[in-house]
């Protein structure tokens, strides 16, 4: 694919300009896949243009099925698409967020394509990063074009770390180091921070009643799996109940962590159980509305969420076993 003097610093995408610095501009001419994917996009969206187009408010339901199929270049697509209309509607702009949130959760599992064009998308002034979010984003593209022998690609995503004015995607923040392993045919690699580095780890639990909770659920079921503070997202389909929520609803559910959930391990791993232990933190409206919204998630998907608060504040774990087994009885 040949390039031009016009597209120095400017590139037309989608009838709209993206302005690149020189560092990003090298960084294009390192990967074509991007300028045939611009290119291609432009041309659809002009044979495509409707009037008054940038009205059409973005499908935000769309963007959320391909979240949860993880389908991430299609995602990134809507993206490409709806970027001008995001600022002006909420849902959609709420959804742009949490494929953010969904995409930068695992970099390394993400295809070398979809993070070029994540980056893009950011010099392209059309979904903007934060400098955190930025940096490892283009530290994972820097150690994926290491790893090809792209030295030319790594230099100019490192000139482009200096150009943002952070630091360079250098490696300096994360420490890979691959572990021997004798005859397994498994990679170890050990993923550490330099030396100084804070240890920002933080319990699981929030209070000591939160803990006596999790043990009593672990002494309850013995021959299970209890997870606290579990993904409301990694144990029920979302796309089998998309159709029965509300836009609310749908919105909270790649938010929403549920207390324990009790897990059979055998057969498919499927959650068995569900506990929420509530206290005075849920009692403000916003908690409220909240709570209502996993209730109403949890009963479309077919399931029962048992909520247990303690009425005398010296209750312990004794109580809590107690209404556990009563809550299995019933169940």
């Amino acid at each position: 694919m040949s390039s031009s003097p016009a597209l120095a610093g400017r590139h037309r995408a989608g009838g709209f300009s993206m302005r690149c610095s020189k560092a990003t501009f090298r960084l294009c001419l390192s990967t074509p896949i991007l300028l045939e994917y611009e290119e291609v996009l432009a041309d659809k969206t002009t044979s495509d243009a409707m009037p008054n187009a940038a009205e059409v408010p973005p499908d935000d339901e769309r963007l959320y099925a391909l979240i949860q199929q993880e389908a991430w270049l299609k995602a990134l697509d809507w993206l490409h698409r709806a970027w001008r209309r995001l600022d002006g509607d909420a849902r959609a702009c709420r959804a742009a967020e949490v494929f953010d949130e969904a995409f930068l959760a695992d970099l390394d599992a993400r295809p070398l394509e979809a993070l070029e064009r994540r980056l893009m998308l950011h010099h392209g002034r059309m979904r903007a990063l934060p400098d955190d979010p930025l940096a490892r984003l283009t530290d994972a593209l820097a150690e994926r074009k290491q790893a090809a022998g792209d030295e030319e690609a790594v230099r100019s995503l490192r000139r482009l770390g200096a150009d943002e004015g952070g630091q360079q995607a250098s490696g300096r923040r994360v420490r890979r180091d691959d572990v021997e392993v004798g005859d397994a045919p498994v990679r170890l690699t050990r993923v550490s921070s330099p030396k100084g580095t804070p240890d920002a780890r933080a319990s699981l639990f929030k209070s000591e009643q939160e803990r006596a909770f999790f043990e009593t659920l672990r002494a309850a079921f013995p021959t299970h799996l209890v997870y606290p503070n579990a993904a409301l997202s990694a144990a029920l389909d979302f796309e089998q109940i998309e159709h029965r929520l509300s836009n609310a609803e749908r919105d909270y559910f790649f938010r929403a962590l549920v207390d324990a959930v009790v897990v059979d391990p055998l057969g498919d791993v499927r959650p068995v159980y569900f506990f929420e232990l509530d206290s005075a933190h849920h009692d403000p409206a916003e908690a409220r509305r909240k709570d209502r919204r996993k209730d109403a998630i949890l009963a479309k998907a077919g399931q029962t969420l048992f909520r247990l608060r303690r009425t005398d504040a010296g209750a312990g774990r004794e109580a809590f076993e107690k209404a556990i087994r009563a809550a299995v009885r019933g169940a």
